[in-house]
């Protein structure tokens, strides 16, 4: 009976305690007890430890949580409604904790590039935009190693060319100039796209330390661009896995990249072209004193030139008037020179006169009615055309009588001889007849 009400004035101490007082941790103590009262005993203590161990976990994660620790989760084991209530709590942590990580990307995205904007605002040097880019990168995106190829033209052929690196030891293996599809970095820059790597072979590369070396899980390289031109491609080494947020800020990383380095290399044209103005401009002042001089020399020389030239324009007019009087002879010679072919013909054609079946006709070639005419009138047999007008310059000072001549006038020819029905044509060019041929029959060689 001792036991007994011992053992009901305990249980209902830890009942009290733990369902009313809200107190963890008591437990039930029977002196003397044994057999069914001690397992009874223990079974109550069991229960309020149980308990107590369950609250506590819960309680240790919940108090965690409000502190901003979202990484815990309740491991006690527990059952029925218990472990019920510990999943969904482990489920809301894991919610909160997805929703908080997406509410602070942005903001970790937006500082961190709005950090990178200050750093490369006005820098002029691309070794070091290079160097502090993987500097200041590495602790951010949980990298340890990494290299910067700037892009460069070689010959007119695009090569990426080591610049900087991040905890890199260079190997006689491994080159330091890549071209387009050489290599993962030749390959990256020639499709334009993010490569990633992950389970690198152990003999690939190694992160190196005082301490020791061991091998990267991840590498990815990425690709620099301005306006759709490569301007670079950046390779980064991780023992951890790069994640989503990671390649967000690194891709929107890259395009700020891009034109910071655009930026860099119009100012390095630039001041290049300065440079070659200033030159320029001082071969400029040298060649206009140069040129002052000469100008000098030219006026002393055009001093004596004005002489010269007077004494030429004198010259010059004596030799006008000798000129105009050989024109008066020319002219006069021409007059002669006709004259005299004029007599030859007379000549010639009395000497053919007395001729038998000779008769002279004066017509022009190019009159179709006249030829019409005579050829109805004679009904030639054989006709030998030897009526063309010779000479280019002629030609080229009177085409409409050239083409009178010898278009129009033999087509004239050609159809007379058709209606006619001559039975043989004969016709010669104008520099076969007329130029210095002295072969027979004459003929165009």
């Amino acid at each position: 009976i001792d036991t007994l009400a011992t053992f009901a004035d305990q249980v209902t101490t830890v009942a009290r305690e733990v369902g009313i007082e809200g107190k963890l941790g008591g437990q039930a103590s029977v002196p003397g007890a044994s057999g069914t009262w001690r397992d009874l005993t223990d079974n109550v203590n069991q229960l309020a430890a149980n308990l107590t161990n369950q609250v506590r976990a819960m309680a240790d994660v919940a108090t965690a949580v409000t502190k901003g620790d979202l990484t815990r989760s309740i491991t006690v084991d527990a059952s029925g409604e218990v472990a019920f209530l510990k999943d969904n709590v482990n489920e809301m942590i894991r919610n909160l904790r997805e929703t908080t990580q997406k509410n602070t990307e942005p903001d970790w995205l937006k500082t961190n590039l709005a950090k990178f904007t200050r750093l490369l605002q006005g820098q002029r040097d691309l070794l070091t935009v290079a160097r502090l880019i993987l500097s200041e990168m590495a602790p951010l995106v949980e990298m340890q190693h990494g290299v910067f190829y700037i892009s460069d033209t070689v010959e007119d052929e695009t090569v990426l060319k080591l610049l900087a690196s991040y905890a890199y030891r260079e190997r006689k293996s491994v080159s330091n100039e890549f071209k387009l599809g050489e290599s993962l970095v030749g390959q990256c820059a020639l499709e334009k796209e993010r490569i990633i790597i992950t389970n690198v072979p152990p003999d690939y590369v190694k992160i190196n330390s005082g301490l020791g070396e061991a091998v990267p899980r991840n590498i990815v390289v990425l690709p620099v661009l301005f306006e759709g031109q490569v301007k670079a491609v950046i390779e980064l080494a991780s023992f951890e896995p790069f994640n989503e947020i990671h390649f967000g800020f690194l891709d929107q990383l890259t395009e700020s990249i891009g034109i910071v380095i655009n930026t860099i290399e119009a100012n390095m044209r630039t001041e290049e072209l300065l440079k070659q103005s200033q030159s320029l401009a001082q071969e400029l002042q040298i060649g206009q004193a140069e040129l002052q001089e000469t100008n000098r020399r030219l006026e002393l020389q055009a001093q004596s030139l004005q002489t010269s030239e007077e004494l030429l324009k004198k010259q010059q007019e004596e030799l006008q008037k000798t000129n105009q009087e050989l024109e008066e002879k020319a002219q006069l010679l021409l007059e002669q020179k006709s004259e005299v072919e004029q007599k030859n013909r007379e000549i010639e054609l009395a000497r053919l006169a007395p001729q038998a079946g000779f008769r002279f006709v004066k017509m022009d070639v190019a009159d179709r009615t006249g030829m019409a005419a005579l050829f109805a009138a004679e009904g030639f047999d054989r006709v030998v055309h030897l009526a063309a007008q010779a000479g280019v310059r002629y030609s080229i000072q009177n085409p409409h009588a050239y083409i009178d001549s010898n278009i129009v006038g033999f087509l004239n020819v050609l159809e007379a001889c058709r209606h006619r029905g001559t039975q043989h044509l004969v016709y010669a060019s104008s520099s076969s007849v007329y130029g210095a041929n002295r072969k027979l029959p004459f003929a165009v060689e």
